[in-house]
């Protein structure tokens, strides 16, 4: 193992008095039947610094996170925390002893609000008021972050990304002293990421020692001290941050060399009708508000258009909107020229169109079933493809096997047997599944909603290129993404989508956006409005 001391890290050491580690493991071991998830790994963490944690999916980061926050025991290894054994028996315990994490699958109560869920389980909560005593405290603390939150909403009507502001609010209310945040700017903006960044200086300032899992390499260079690296479960490297760069770190992480794909020039569109236009769409939220509002755009063969927003501003609607999942209140839908508007998802797959939705475990997947069962979800409402793995109502299991063999292996899923469960599969190899599958079924059309959501650096790669391929050959992508790097690695035109209204439409062929312009856009600044501020600027002389 390498390990880079640097000036970054000692100053933050020096800041805290040269005292003890915050939190210490050693020789920390767990497993899984066979699978060894987290093999002897070490690792120390400073009161006052933010210590990033890398790898791959599966290499074993949330599993020894688990571990920290009392989810799971370990089967060896030592823990300290303020230089006293710590061996949390549960979460509750854990939280006693100040440590908080932010898990990816957020743990909230669905049928709670807001206010309800920053508070649950939490002994300082106040026990005497009321629904509106809880609102009004909790609006207070959603102030107090910048984050954008109705504390009388419920959980199940909130977008993934907002359920994760909750989560990230819910462990900074309780006063941590060691904060695990798992993906947490996922699904936030750059103006979002620089407040949650702002927090996690603070923490640490006030000698809070903050644990940063994160894919986004960038991010751990912004912001972090130390950087541990793990593969396969083992502490590969201990990094110093300031001696990184991002091609350092993918290195370390993958045990190769990435480079990642660019979306360079795409094929000229062919001067014909678009694959898919959406004119005057107007779509509902569950609970029946306005989530998206008289939107028009097209999608053209070989290219890539990317819509960019803050998680809650109608992408979900939109994207199930234009593949039958959801019903159009008003304005039109068309594939190919067909009217679309009104027909299910059954007839979107058959006119060609490929649908990678927002949360894959729910809407993507039935978890209980085979992987087999899986990837036959679509093609069955494909002719072509009908005609191979059904004889007449019977299904020809032998070709369904093979055919999900197919699917494994475009994907470059872990298993190879199409009878394994769904349910087994780690969250990146359903995630990849699933986009293989989709792309089967995309023979015109692409709608991919946070297609790398939760991926490491090399599967994402991988979908990305998947992506470029699939533009490349014809076929038009819809790409919806919270993520900056990847709309703007991935689009020639990006649609910046805001309180249900495409704010702005920016040519991404030549030079890159601001992203500050985006951002901009992204919180509700009319494009119309930031040309106007910017022409006024540009008379102002002396």
């Amino acid at each position: 193992m390498r390990t880079i001391d640097t000036e970054s890290a000692s100053s933050i050491r020096e800041r805290a008095g040269e005292r003890a580690v915050k939190l210490q493991l050693e020789g920390i071991e767990k497993s899984f039947g066979l699978l060894a998830a987290v093999a002897g790994v070490d690792l120390d963490c400073y009161a006052g610094e933010v210590h990033a944690i890398l790898g791959e999916n599966g290499a074993g980061k949330s599993t020894l996170m688990k571990i920290v926050a009392g989810d799971l025991q370990p089967d060896a290894g030592h823990m300290w925390l303020d230089g006293e054994t710590y061996r949390p028996a549960s979460p509750k315990q854990a939280m006693r002893r100040g440590i908080g994490i932010v898990h990816q699958d957020h743990q909230l109560v669905s049928r709670f609000t807001v206010a309800e869920n920053l508070f649950l389980g939490w002994d300082g909560a106040d026990r005497v008021g009321g629904p509106r005593s809880l609102a009004e405290q909790a609006s207070a603390i959603v102030d107090r972050y910048g984050f954008e939150l109705d504390p009388t909403s419920t959980v199940r009507d909130l977008s993934v990304g907002e359920q994760q502001r909750v989560a990230i609010l819910r462990a900074l209310v309780r006063g941590v002293s060691v904060l695990i945040l798992d993906e947490p700017t996922a699904t936030l903006t750059p103006q979002e990421v620089e407040v949650l960044f702002g927090v996690m200086r603070n923490l640490a300032t006030d000698g809070c020692a903050v644990l940063f899992i994160t894919h986004k390499l960038c991010e751990v260079l912004a912001i972090s001290a130390r950087v541990t690296v793990l593969r396969a479960g083992v502490r590969v490297a201990e990094l110093g941050a300031h001696e990184c760069d991002e091609r350092l770190l993918a290195r370390e992480m993958l045990g190769r060399d990435v480079e990642s794909p660019s979306k360079g020039d795409a094929p000229p569109r062919a001067v014909s009708e678009p694959i898919l236009q959406a004119s005057g769409v107007t779509v509902r939220d569950d609970r029946g508000s306005l989530a998206v509002d008289d939107v028009s755009f097209e999608v053209h063969s070989h290219e890539i258009v990317g819509i960019a927003g803050v998680a809650g501003n109608g992408q979900r609607e939109l994207s199930e909107a234009v593949t039958g999942v959801r019903r159009v209140a008003s304005g039109r839908v068309l594939v190919d020229g067909k009217e679309m508007t009104g027909e299910d998802a059954a007839s979107y797959v058959r006119a060609g169109v490929g649908h990678i939705p927002e949360d894959r475990l729910t809407a993507g997947m039935i978890l209980r079933e085979s992987i087999a069962n899986n990837s036959i979800l679509k093609m069955l409402h494909v002719e072509t493809d009908r005609s191979n793995l059904t004889r007449g109502p019977w299904l020809r299991r032998r070709e369904i096997d093979r055919f999900a063999r197919q699917l494994l292996v475009e994907g470059q899923v872990s298993t190879s047997d199409p009878k394994v469960k769904v349910a087994n599969l780690s969250g990146g190899n359903i995630q990849r599944f699933l986009v293989a599958r989709e792309l089967r079924a995309a023979s015109r059309l692409l709608v991919a909603v946070h297609p790398t959501r939760g991926l490491d650096v090399g599967a994402a790669d991988r979908v990305w290129r998947i992506l470029l391929r699939a533009r490349d050959e014809g076929i038009a992508v819809l790409l919806i993404s919270e993520d900056l790097d990847e709309v703007l690695s991935l689009s020639n035109r990006v649609l910046v989508l805001s309180a249900g209204r495409i704010a702005g439409e920016l040519d991404n062929t030549g030079a890159p956006p601001s992203r500050e312009h985006l951002g901009m856009l992204m919180g509700g600044v009319e494009q119309e409005a930031l040309v106007g501020s910017a022409a006024a600027l540009k008379g102002c002389g002396p």
